[in-house]
């Protein structure tokens, strides 16, 4: 009997554990307990919802022409931005997706991060950003190219 219940509570035991981890992960975008954050700036505000992680889930301000603007973040498990849906009231909306490339052989160093930009109006980009390290493993410089290949843009960090 004592062989049961010791096999019982250790069964129970594992399976309270793995369901509060695969719980936490599904709460990273949780938007049930949220606090609001406004920031002010001349005459406009804006209106950041933060959840119990402390990560922004939603953005909102009206803009000088009285349109209002939304953002929407969604995180991955790992709480890195993932995406942000931008939407205008007049405009229309705007999808931006994010997507990063690591070596593993290097400690799991960012090498390249993607942003691809979908409009509702069928226009869509995207952009790439390739970082460079020195051997003691600092980001040294990033280049930022469009979708062509076209350099628009470098760092240099000294």
């Amino acid at each position: 009997m004592n062989k049961f219940l010791f096999i019982f509570i250790t069964f129970a035991l594992l399976c309270s554990c793995t369901l509060s981890k695969s719980s936490n992960t599904a709460n990273v975008n949780d938007t049930t307990n949220v606090k609001s954050v406004i920031i002010k700036s001349g005459g406009n505000s804006t209106i950041y919802k933060i959840n119990s992680n402390n990560l922004i889930i939603n953005s909102s301000y009206t803009n000088q022409y009285g349109a209002v603007n939304t953002r929407l973040y969604s995180y991955d498990d790992n709480k890195e931005l993932k995406s942000i849906v931008k939407n205008n009231s007049v405009t229309g909306s705007e999808t931006i997706t994010f997507s990063t490339i690591k070596d593993r052989s290097a400690n799991d160093k960012v090498t390249k991060k993607f942003k691809t930009i979908s409009s509702s109006r069928g226009q869509s980009s995207i952009l790439i950003v390739d970082y460079y390290y020195d051997e003691n493993g600092k980001v040294i410089g990033m280049i930022q190219k469009d979708g062509n290949g076209n350099i628009i843009a470098k760092g240099v960090n000294n």
